[in-house]
């Protein structure tokens, strides 16, 4: 009987000296590691896109700028299925956005969960307000400021100043240092001076809590706005030459008649 205690003693003994160990091993040598590895899985770095830059004629009249404009993303890390499935439906009950591409974001960032899968842009104050309200029911929300590019003139040089749209897989792939959820200049102006007007980038540091929730900011990159464009053209003789041609095909050539120039 004596043997027997004695041989579960030592069991029991065994037992703790190996949890010890294990704890010991977990919290002392690999401690700092543990630690380093929380931090990265509650601290995320939001990319801040910059404003493009601006395109002007010769005389200063506005051609493409930019207007504030918002955008909302869901961080997947820390959050269930279930709960990014509950974010999308109460976000689609406040905001009009595409569900089929919002989906196609979150599975294209699903081997990347800590970054921001793209639901919703181009959003207005009254679109923020409506989310502000309920931000703190929706996992993994992320609100981020942007620009949105217009035209003041309409069509007038359309031809001439091109348009920007989403950057496709095949551009991703060939143009270094974009995302895949970036705008780019698709064509004219826009496309053939992209490096000048696009500018650099910034990010954001922040906390987010156990269901992927932004909790405060850490630290703050600003980005840097794409240099401002100035033309040849002038805006008012462009408005004459167009109206000219009407619906016909053709060219306007405009010389001083004094020179030739």
């Amino acid at each position: 009987m004596k043997q027997k205690f004695f041989h579960i003693s030592c069991f029991i003994l065994g037992l703790f000296l190996v949890l010890f160990i294990a704890c010991f091993y977990l919290q002392i040598i690999k401690g700092s590691a543990f630690k380093r590895l929380s931090e990265r899985n509650r601290i995320r770095l939001i990319p801040i896109p910059p404003d493009r830059g601006m395109i002007f004629d010769r005389n200063g009249a506005s051609l493409a700028i930019n207007q504030p404009s918002f955008s909302v993303s869901l961080i997947q890390v820390g959050v269930s299925p279930d709960e990014l499935k509950s974010s999308l439906k109460k976000l689609s009950s406040l905001i009009e956005f595409s569900e089929e591409e919002a989906l196609e974001n979150i599975l294209q960032k699903r081997y990347r969960p800590f970054e921001p899968a793209l639901i919703a842009n181009f959003l207005s104050k009254d679109d923020l307000l409506k989310i502000a309200g309920s931000f703190l029911d929706i996992p993994g929300l992320v609100i981020q400021g942007e620009s949105k590019r217009l035209y003041p003139e309409k069509e007038l040089a359309c031809h001439l100043l091109g348009y920007i749209g989403r950057i496709s897989a095949e551009e991703c792939s060939e143009m270094e240092g974009y995302g895949k959820s970036e705008l780019i200049g698709k064509t004219g102006i826009e496309k053939y001076y992209e490096k000048d007007l696009r500018g650099k980038g910034g990010g954001e540091q922040i906390e987010t809590d156990a269901h992927g929730r932004m909790t405060r900011t850490l630290g703050k990159k600003s980005p840097v706005s794409g240099a401002n464009l100035y033309l040849t053209i002038d805006v008012k003789i462009q408005r004459i030459a167009e109206r000219a041609l009407g619906e016909n095909a053709g060219s306007i050539v405009v010389l001083d008649v004094r020179n030739g120039a």
